[in-house]
């Protein structure tokens, strides 16, 4: 037993030296050092030609005028249907002009009224919608279109 013993202790032993001995390196690592080797760059020589190049004159462009429309916007759906049967049911409630146009950013058909010229007889309309239940969620879009000629 006692034999047994020290046959274990020698094998373990000499695991631990393989394992020690197997991972160290058999070279001497060497640092090199960066001695500070800088690249002066040469110099160049100032361009001495002279071209007389005339930029290109490009069309104008006239953009049509711009004129900023404020519609009150009091629905929209998915379904022109919906979005007509909504605007005539608006326009009996409301006794105002309705319209039923498809946006094709949001790609809905948006039920709105007539565009106002300025954002305050917009907000007073909608601040109106906003009592009755059915047009709580209105709300004011600002566009910019082209004006029409």
């Amino acid at each position: 037993m006692y034999e047994k013993k020290r046959m274990i202790k020698y094998f373990l032993l000499l695991i631990i030296s393989l394992v020690w001995f197997g991972c160290s390196s058999t070279q001497e690592t060497v640092k090199e050092e960066n001695k500070g080797d800088v690249y002066v760059f040469d110099e160049v020589p100032t361009d001495t030609v002279n071209l007389d190049i005339e930029p290109i004159k490009e069309p104008a462009i006239s953009l049509p005028p711009m004129v900023t429309k404020y519609y009150v916007q009091i629905g929209a759906y998915t379904t022109r249907d919906k979005a007509d049967e909504f605007a005539s049911a608006s326009r009996k409630s409301l006794k105002r002009e309705v319209f039923v146009k498809f946006s094709p950013d949001v790609e809905l058909f948006v039920v709105h009224l007539v565009a106002f010229k300025t954002r305050e007889e917009a907000e007073n309309v909608r601040n109106e919608l906003w009592k009755k239940k059915e047009f709580k969620d209105a709300f004011i879009l600002t566009i910019d279109e082209a004006l029409e000629e």
